[in-house]
């Protein structure tokens, strides 16, 4: 199918207010895109809901993705229990033995250097050896894991419809990549560097204390409960606040995006400060919410103190109480103190680890949402398009932008288009010249009907295999950032430099390119902004030529 103008052959019946292509009737409204927003209106119960699901599927997404590493997962989640208790709890029990000497005037170099001995012996495992495994491990499993979600959200993203792309930012869609990436690096980081040693440190203190003084174990186990219960009732409102927060920092990302895509007509309008402004906006929206996580969290970390601070008076006072009834020893008094210290220590923790589990939540929370959206375009088959005369069929088409919501646009539409044939379609803009052209890419399923090419239903094969036999040249020219062969090349990646040549000779474009001080090596710019208006669409046509199908639009 060529531009070349002729008329089509069509039966059927168009919908109220639209043309069939080649008609002087007046044109349909143009499409309007789905929103993707959920109703203001939903109520909290429904939206606590929603989060706690998303939650949920977050979760599970973030542990089957480290799940497919186990040897690594297992050893960063193992080693740093070894390595706290001897880096934390060994070491210190090695004074308290060195202490109990000194109080009994018994300590001499024989009995000492074994002590000494043990103690560097218990750092060197704890601080040097035992995080370096850790860091191996949980640094490896990271990266690969963050290599598959990445490709497991580019193959989402690219099997979605064009229609889905329409209705959202590229600039969002790269922002919310990175962000759901880089949250599972920092949810993995909070398990291994933060949460594993908090519960470790907790249960060997509580544990330990309890055989030097049962009843103060219960007051240090205890406390934790409450500030722990303190940090859970925190996370509520801080999950929602930081979502509020990463959904404004994608639409300062997109609209910079946005802004920056189409700086040329920003620029012939002479629209900078009108797009200042929009910025500015954005950005305030952006920095209010952030604040609001700010105020918010300096609310609740007073809190926190409040029991850290009372935690650590209770050590203080336990240790006076049980010397002046001679409970302890001065050694068991250093341990004592020593591991509440730590646990408190720890405990201060707990709030790093909230906060990043509410950045994490809300850093992931749209990309998740987006990867339960399945393609609206699926292939329901594994059979390859098989290459034919190129008889293209529309029977009895009936097709409504997104979906039977809107008034048809095709109804019961039929036309018939013979190998070799050119047609030219002609009509008023909304009059479906553009959406043929997409129904027979197959971007968009029909409603009713069928298309065909050589008697095959384009729904009764892959997607991938129908558009490698169309070659198709678009309106505005689709170039990529990179050279010029690369581009002409795109649809068929396995041809020579010559035939590359060759194409661009048949297109008009060699005569250009030759003139280039990189020849085809020539990058040509984000979508080609550095080639002019007829250049780029040289370029596509070449792109088109070298395809060499049997059917072109």
């Amino acid at each position: 199918m060529s531009s070349a103008v002729s008329e089509p052959e069509a039966t059927g019946t168009p919908a109220a207010g639209s043309a069939v292509p080649g008609s002087d009737s007046p044109t349909v409204d143009a499409p309007t895109a789905a929103s993707t927003a959920g109703s203001p209106n939903s109520g909290a119960p429904a939206r606590g809901r929603q989060d706690k699901a998303l939650t949920r599927a977050t979760l599970s997404l973030f542990w089957s993705a480290a799940a497919q590493f186990p040897w690594r997962l297992g050893f960063a989640l193992v080693v740093p229990v070894v390595t706290v208790l001897f880096a934390r709890f060994v070491g210190p029990y090695v004074i308290s033995l060195l202490l109990t000497e000194v109080q009994e005037g018994t300590v001499t170099w024989e009995s000492g250097w074994p002590l000494v001995a043990i103690y560097g012996l218990s750092q060197v495992l704890g601080q040097v050896v035992g995080w370096r495994i850790a860091l191996f491990a949980a640094w490896s499993f990271e990266v690969m894991a963050m290599k598959r979600l990445f490709q497991r959200v580019f193959d989402h993203l690219t099997r979605q419809s064009l229609g889905f792309h329409s209705d959202r930012f590229s600039g969002s869609l790269v922002s919310q990549t990175n962000k759901f990436t880089g949250a599972f690096e920092t949810f993995w980081d909070t398990v291994v560097w933060q949460v594993v040693p908090v519960l470790t440190t907790v249960v060997a203190a509580v544990t330990i204390t309890a055989f030097i003084l049962p009843w103060y174990s219960v007051f240090l186990f205890v406390m934790t409960l409450v500030f722990a219960g303190f940090v859970i009732f925190s996370a509520r409102t801080m999950e929602r606040l930081n979502v509020v927060e990463a959904q404004s920092s994608t639409r300062m990302t997109g609209f910079l995006a946005d802004v920056m895509s189409n700086i040329s007509a920003v620029k012939a309008a002479g629209a900078e400060a009108t797009e200042s402004a929009g910025a500015r906006l954005a950005a305030g929206q952006w920095q209010t919410n952030s604040l609001h996580v700010m105020r918010s969290f300096l609310g609740y970390s007073s809190g926190f103190s409040a029991v850290i601070a009372i935690m650590n008076t209770g050590a203080v006072l336990a240790a006076v109480v049980a010397s002046e009834q001679r409970y302890l020893s001065v050694a068991a008094v250093y341990l004592a103190t020593t591991y509440t210290l730590t646990v408190t220590d720890q405990l201060w923790e707990i709030t790093q680890v909230m906060r990043n589990y509410n950045r994490v939540m809300g850093d992931a929370h749209d990309m998740v949402e987006i990867l339960a959206i399945p393609p609206a375009v699926e292939d329901r088959t594994d059979k390859e398009f098989q290459r034919g005369a190129g008889t293209v069929d529309f029977d009895h088409v009936t097709f409504a932008h997104d979906g039977a919501g809107e008034e048809a646009l095709f109804n019961d539409f039929t036309l018939h288009i013979a190998p070799g044939e050119k047609i030219g379609l002609v009509g008023h803009s909304g009059s479906g010249k553009t959406t043929l052209t997409r129904l027979l890419l197959r971007f968009s399923d029909v409603d009713s009907g069928a298309v065909c090419i050589d008697g095959q239903d384009l729904r009764d094969v892959t997607q991938a295999s129908l558009r490698r036999s169309i070659a198709y040249v678009a309106q505005e020219p689709l170039l990529f950032h990179r050279s010029i062969e690369d581009n002409i090349a795109y649809g068929r990646p396995d041809a020579t430099p010559e035939e590359v040549r060759e194409a661009a000779v048949k297109a008009s474009a060699h005569a250009f390119i030759s003139k280039l001080p990189a020849g085809y090596a020539t990058m040509v710019g984000e979508r080609g902004v550095k080639l002019s208006g007829g250049q780029r669409q040289r370029i596509a046509i070449a792109r088109a030529v070298l395809k060499d199908a049997n059917t072109l639009v």
